[in-house]
Order: structure tokens, then C-alpha cells, then sequence
């Protein structure tokens, strides 16, 4: 079958998108970073002055704007109502210049629920889903007249995931002809609330000393920013250009961001670094602290490799079962790792570790199946929050690691748990008041309650949850995160349990990150965070004041219920819409493999692991090994989205040979690095080789992403930095495809190259690109 191909673009940001991204600054600017933009609420907005500028004194006045009302309460600003355009500015006046703040407007709409309960009562119908972040108690349904169940809400006019809870169970709604896999083979219903026409675009189309020139598929209004100043640009019927400021050159780094609407729909967002005033155009321009070039790599330090046996210590206790217990994995032999090469021949330029800090000494926990306690080898149950475990290493030994990452020009990123300690910790019995409640007001235990009690729930009996609705505690334990930052050269956290700990403590700990480390250190320090969730919930976090970025959990569960579980392509390029209208088009979100609270993704692909099982209780149970190599290439076409995708790619380690696994512990085994199999060889190199592509290829650092084509088996794709440009294509049928690409923006496509082993030819104006069954393919311009 042969299908045409053209570029009839479906990639868009609409109108409540938000272009989220940081890099560091000079520290004579009043806000560090790209300020993100201001996402109007349907009554009231709370802006924190804080979260933009660093000295709030700095601040000489608001500019007035006459579709805002507006009140200034000290270090914030409440924004009342909406505004008629799709994009407005907030001008902030601090020493004498103007800062410009994107404003969008608010563009959720009222929405009912109905169920029909079909004659039968119930007592107690409630709905949850994205637009009330998974929380029942947030959606009950109000009985009617008719016999009918309804619930109202806000929500945004786009797709919803959702599921019914009838008497407190979880149910699928009769009345839906639309589901969607969960990522872990069950199913959600899914709410469709499109927005209306034809999405505008933008398109950067060339540059010439200091110009730049768009173009556009319709007739706009723009938003041009230098950094967070607002420039002039000139428009000619569909075109712009752009004048860069002069005073760019004196930057090394600083960014082109181009806005724009067409009165009712805002296009997607432009992002044009800059190199000392010119459009960066030269890979060898691209420096460690960029955070878009990331590539990262997730290690549990005691899972993967032991470079210093005199640190070993497991724990003499026949009642922790072998699997559970330390296996002697260490910050030795990460460094170890680096100096032999391991990482740089696979294309990581970041590593991120779990936590270093120091866990108790004799086992906690306990589960009946298999019947075992636990060793704190995971590094998530802090008896100390600012000194190293003894059977990780020294202080020395961290350092050394530090060092030789960086002079092998890689970063390195450290887990930081702030949501609870171990009840061993001193803190436990110093501030017996410092923790929420273990038991409820009825009586019932507050552990594991994710979405009622996501601000207070424990994750275990013996693991109290910081209660930071108390001022002393969020400025004690930002101090112990910050830190980390100021004794030792890490390049930022990965932050734990993000959604289950209040917003004043992430907003505390940046405030004083770029107080105290990155102005005055004029450094660059990165903060993603873990939150499972809607994407509204995800991207509340996401913010000026708050992280560069968060795992998006939901674009990863749509890679996997694609290439992994068979699901169609078509809901994958949903979901990549969905999280351009979140996070923006050139966001800092992680984009995973896996991760250690997951099954490996293998024993998924393979079948080895059923998702509707107890995948704890698997790895216990089974030896599980690969049983069908041609798991192997599902995963290396789940790898190859999210290495070719806008955000950071993110391979747990082992992913890159396939390991197999259950859930916890199993997904946990010891690293392999010797001995691999033909499929686990050929695996890590098409890893490698992607990770190498995206390392050298501008346009799959900084490229604009075009989705042009999706169907139950294939998704197409083109990544463009003007000149610049790769074709991604990916065939998770059982059967060859091919089809032909014909490209409608200014492509030069006479000099190219397929990168997979796919053939790839000149066709009449195009690419004709033959794909095998379950293969990729990443055709680059050779400009």
C-alpha cells in the first residue's frame, strides 16, 4: 500500500498552551530564565510576582492593561476575569525596563456529565478523570428527576480520559464509544471535546545575520521576544521578520520566542537560540548546561555497578529475602562506568542517580507474598537528608564522580525525596509536629491515598509525611535540598512524589536555588519533577517558579499502548497534540523508557508480564526472562518516539539491552554489561545511534515538530530548524509500508540520509521511504 504523504501540518499548541522552559541567565537580569506564560483561570488567577522576579523590589510598577482587572497584593497579583484575545502581555516595569509576561486566555468551558443508571439506584455516583486530577471525591453526581446522574464541571475542549466509580468502584461508562488504553493494558473512557477549525501555524523559515523570517499559514498577530523583552518585527502578508537586538551579542545564550494568534486560535510557539546574537546554527555550539540537548540516563546506584567492595554492607537478616537486600552497586563504579567510556559511547550526556542519602541500617516493611522485610537499598527512606549512605560511597568519592562527569563534558542530576524521612531520622522525634496525620479523621489510614489525600497521604507506616502547610518546615527542608546545590557541583534534582507535596515548597526551594546558586554562581540548574496525573495537574508544576519540567507520564503511556501493547497511533499523536497544549512546543518535560515503580517495558512487549496481574507478585514468582525477541524491536521503536520527540529522553538503565522484569523489586535486578545476545547488542546500538543522531542534529534539539501523518500503525513525523530538518517515521505493523513524503514548507530535499538501514529515495518533488514490519526510520538533511 502506498500512501501520499503531505505535510498538512496537525501538530499544534491551541490556545491554553504554555511555552515552559528555563536556561540560565545573567545576573544582573531581574528574571532568571524564559518567564513562562500566565494561564488565565475561569473566575480568578493568583500570579506570584516571585515566581518571575528574583528581588520583587526590583519591581517599579505594573503597566496597566485595559482588558485585566488587576490588584497587587505584596508579592502577588490577582488577575480578575478573562481577556477578549487568545494572547495578551502583562508589562512589568523593573529599573526602568519593560518585561513582558504572556498572558492566555482562559479556554475551558462548562461541561455535563449524565449517566444513565438504567432504572437502577445507586449510593454514591461519582466520575474522575484529568479534569479533577483522578480525585472521585472532586466529581459526585447529583441524582435528577428523570433518573438521570449529572455532574458539571470546567474543562478544557480537548480529550479526557475518565472512569466512573458506582459505590466506590471503579466502573466504564456504559454511554462512551470512545476508550483509550492506560499504558498498563486496562482501559479509560475518553471525553472528546475538540476545538474548533483548521490550527494555525508558524514556521521558521531562514536567517541572515541579524534577520530571522517566519512565515505563517494564515494572517496573524504576533508576540516577538528577545528573552522576556518584546521586539519589533515587520509583517508582509504572510511573513514576519525579525530583527535581532544588538544587545544579544553580549549573551552568550539567550532565545528568539515567537507567539502568535488568528484572533480566535493561537499557533504553535517559535524557539530560536541564539549564539552571542546570532542563530545558533553550529552543533559545536551546543554546551552542557543546554538543557534541550539532555540525554539521560536513570540509575539505581546499588542495581549497577559495584567499583569499591570495601563499602559493601547487606544486611545479615534471614528475613530479607536476597532480592531485596544491597547488592553493592556504588558511586564508584558510576564513575568507574564514565572512565571507561559506557556512557559516552552510548550518546548520555546526563546521568541521574538515585538518592545518595544515607538510609537505615536493618529492615522495615513487610510484604506476606513472598513474606519478606526490605533493605533501604533504593535510597528512598532518609535517615539523614545531608549526608552520604555509607554503602554508596564518601564524600570524596561523590565529589571525584562530579568531577569526571563534567570533564567528560556530561551532568549529573540527584534524586531528592522532600515528601517524608524514615522514622529513624532526628527530625522524627526533634518535630513531632512537623507531619501530617496517620489516621483520618474517621479512623481510617492515611497511607497510600493518592488522589483524596495527595498533600498528606503516608506512603507507609513508618514513613511520616512533611506537613508543609507549616512555614519552619518548608524552610528547614529547602535548606537541606539547596544544600546538596551548594557543596557539591550537581547540575540539579529529579524530585520525588512531586504532586504530593504543596506548591509553597517547590516555589520556596527555586526561589532559593536562583537566589543563592544560580545568580550569584551564574549557574544552570535543572529540576524535573515525578507527578502521575492529568496533564493539568503535571503542568501546574511546570512553571517560572517552580520546575523546568516533569515526566509526562501521559505521552509515555501512549508511546507504550502503541509500539508496546498494540494500541493504535492515532491516540499517540492525540496525546503528542495534548502535551503541546500543556507544556508548549520546545519544553523540558522527561520522556521514559521505564522507570523502577514499573514493570520493564521488555516483559511487557514480550508478554512475560500480563498487566492485569498482581506485577509485584510476578517477579516473585517467575524467573522472568525475554521469551520473544521480537520484543526487542518494540522497544526499539518506543525508544526511537521519544528519543526523535520535543523534551528529554530518559532510558532506565538496562532498557537500552532489554532487560527483563516484573514490577518491584524485579524491575530492580543487577546491570548487565558483558555477555549480551545478538538482540540485546543490536538494541543498545540502535539506542546508541539515536542518542548519537539527536546529540549532532539541531533540528532534534530545537526543531518544531510536525505530525503528518497517523494511523492505527504508523505515525510520521518532521522535526524542522530551518534549513535543518529529520523525517521520522515508525511501522509497528507486522507488514512493510511505504509511502510518499511531500513536503508543502520550504524544504531543501535534495541531500538526505537514512540513518535505520530503510530505504529512502528522491521521488517526484519528495521522499519515497519503504518501511520493514516493526521498524524506524530517521531520514536527516545532509545541510
Amino acid at each position: 500500500m502506498k500512501n501520499a504523504l503531505f505535510a498538512a501540518i496537525v501538530l499544534v499548541v491551541a490556545a491554553c498552551s504554555a511555552p515552559k522552559t528555563d536556561v540560565a541567565m545573567q545576573a544582573d537580569e531581574p528574571i532568571v530564565g524564559l518567564a513562562t506564560a500566565i494561564q488565565l483561570m475561569p473566575d480568578s488567577t493568583t500570579v506570584y510576582l516571585t515566581d518571575y522576579f528574583s528581588d520583587i523590589k526590583t519591581i517599579d510598577s505594573l503597566v496597566p492593561n485595559k482588558e485585566l482587572k488587576m490588584v497587587r497584593m505584596g508579592d502577588s497579583l490577582r488577575i480578575f476575569g478573562d481577556v477578549k484575545s487568545p494572547l495578551s502581555e502583562l508589562t512589568v516595569i523593573s529599573k526602568g525596563t519593560p518585561y513582558t509576561i504572556v498572558i492566555k486566555k482562559n479556554c475551558k468551558i462548562k461541561h455535563k456529565f449524565s449517566f444513565n443508571a438504567a432504572g437502577k439506584t445507586y449510593t454514591s455516583v461519582q466520575i474522575k478523570g484529568g479534569f479533577n486530577n483522578w480525585n472521585a471525591n472532586k466529581g459526585n453526581f447529583a441524582l435528577q428527576p428523570s433518573g438521570n446522574y449529572e455532574f458539571s464541571t470546567f474543562v478544557n475542549p480537548s480529550n479526557h480520559q475518565y472512569k466512573l466509580v458506582l459505590n466506590g468502584k471503579e466502573a466504564s461508562d456504559p454511554d462512551s464509544k470512545d476508550s483509550v488504553s492506560n499504558g498498563f493494558g486496562a482501559f479509560n473512557n475518553v471525553l472528546k471535546l475538540k476545538d474548533e477549525g483548521v490550527q494555525p501555524m508558524l514556521f521558521a523559515q531562514s536567517f541572515s545575520g541579524e534577520g530571522i523570517e517566519i512565515s505563517a499559514n494564515g494572517v496573524f498577530e504576533y508576540l516577538v521576544l528577545w528573552q522576556n523583552q518584546k521586539i519589533a518585527h515587520k509583517t508582509s502578508g504572510k511573513t514576519a521578520t525579525i530583527t535581532i537586538p544588538k544587545i544579544a551579542q553580549g549573551v552568550e545564550r539567550s532565545f528568539i520566542r515567537v507567539l502568535a494568534h488568528n484572533g480566535t486560535q493561537i499557533t504553535n510557539d517559535l524557539l530560536i537560540p541564539l549564539q552571542n546574537g546570532k542563530v545558533l546554527d553550529n552543533i559545536a555550539q551546543i554546551k552542557r548546561t543546554d538543557k534541550h540537548a539532555y540525554f539521560v540516563y536513570n540509575i539505581m546506584i546499588d542495581r549497577f555497578y559495584n567499583g569499591n567492595t570495601t563499602n559493601d554492607k547487606p544486611l545479615i537478616d534471614a528475613r530479607v529475602l536476597p532480592k531485596v537486600n544491597y547488592f553493592g552497586g556504588d558511586i564508584a563504579g558510576i564513575t568507574q562506568k564514565i572512565k571507561d567510556g559506557f556512557f559516552q559511547k552510548l550518546g548520555i550526556n546526563t546521568v541521574w542517580v538515585s538518592p545518595v542519602v544515607q538510609n537505615p541500617t536493618d529492615a522495615w516493611g513487610y510484604v506476606p507474598k513472598p513474606g519478606t522485610k526490605f533493605s533501604g537499598y533504593h535510597g528512598y527512606w532518609p535517615i539523614a537528608l545531608t549526608k552520604i549512605d555509607t554503602r554508596f560511597g564518601t564524600d570524596a568519592e561523590f565529589k571525584e564522580l562530579l568531577s569526571v562527569a563534567h570533564s567528560n563534558n556530561m551532568n549529573v542530576l540527584v534524586d531528592y525525596v522532600g515528601h517524608h524521612i524514615h522514622v529513624n531520622h532526628p527530625f522524627f522525634k526533634q518535630h513531632p509536629d512537623w507531619y501530617t496525620n496517620l489516621y483520618l479523621p474517621d479512623g481510617t489510614k492515611n497511607t497510600e491515598r493518592w488522589d483524596d489525600q495527595r498533600l498528606t497521604t503516608w506512603f507507609d507506616d513508618f514513613l511520616p509525611t512533611f506537613n508543609y502547610f507549616k512555614p519552619e518546615v518548608v524552610n528547614t527542608m529547602t535548606d537541606t535540598a539547596v544544600y546538596w546545590l551548594k557543596n557539591y557541583d550537581i547540575d540539579g534534582f529529579r524530585h520525588d512524589a512531586t504532586k504530593h507535596v504543596p506548591e509553597q515548597f517547590w516555589r520556596a526551594l527555586t526561589q532559593k536555588t536562583k537566589n543563592q546558586i544560580i545568580i550569584p554562581q551564574k549557574r544552570s540548574v535543572y529540576q524535573i519533577g515525578e507527578t502521575y496525573g492529568s496533564p493539568e495537574l503535571i503542568s501546574a508544576y511546570v512553571s517560572s517558579g517552580q520546575m523546568d519540567g516533569q515526566f509526562d507520564f501521559n505521552l509515555t503511556d501512549a508511546t507504550s499502548g502503541a509500539f508496546i501493547f498494540n494500541q493504535s497511533c492515532k491516540n499517540l499523536a492525540n496525546t503528542v497534540q495534548e502535551s503541546g497544549k500543556y507544556y508548549g512546543s520546545h519544553h523540558l518535560m522527561g520522556a521514559i523508557t521505564g522507570n523502577q515503580d514499573r514493570p520493564r517495558i521488555i516483559s511487557f512487549a514480550d508478554g512475560s508480564v500480563n498487566p492485569g496481574e498482581d506485577t509485584k507478585l510476578a517477579g516473585w514468582k517467575r524467573n522472568i526472562q525475554v521469551k520473544d525477541t521480537t520484543a526487542y524491536k518494540k522497544v526499539a521503536m518506543h525508544t526511537a518516539f521519544i528519543a526523535t520527540m520535543p523534551g528529554i529522553p530518559i532510558i532506565y538503565y538496562g532498557d537500552e539491552i532489554g532487560m527483563p522484569g516484573a514490577n518491584d523489586p524485579d524491575s530492580r535486578r543487577l546491570m548487565v554489561f558483558e555477555g549480551l545476545n545478538t538482540a540485546q547488542n543490536r538494541l543498545k546500538n540502535q539506542v546508541a545511534q539515536l542518542a548519537m543522531l539527536r546529540k549532532n542534529n539541531l533540528a532534534l534539539i530545537y526543531g518544531d515538530t510536525y505530525v503528518l501523518a497517523s494511523t492505527d500503525d504508523v505515525v510520521v513525523y518532521l522535526r524542522k530548524y530551518f534549513g535543518q530538518w529529520a523525517l521520522v517515521a515508525i511501522n509497528k505493523s507486522t507488514k512493510p509500508t511505504n509511502f510518499t513524503f511531500v513536503p508543502e514548507m520550504v524544504l531543501d530535499i535534495k541531500n538526505f540520509k537514512a540513518n535505520f538501514g530503510q530505504k529512502a529515495t528522491a521521488a517526484t518533488k519528495g521522499i519515497e521511504l519503504n518501511l520493514a514490519p516493526q521498524s524506524f526510520e530517521v531520514v536527516t538533511s545532509n545541510n
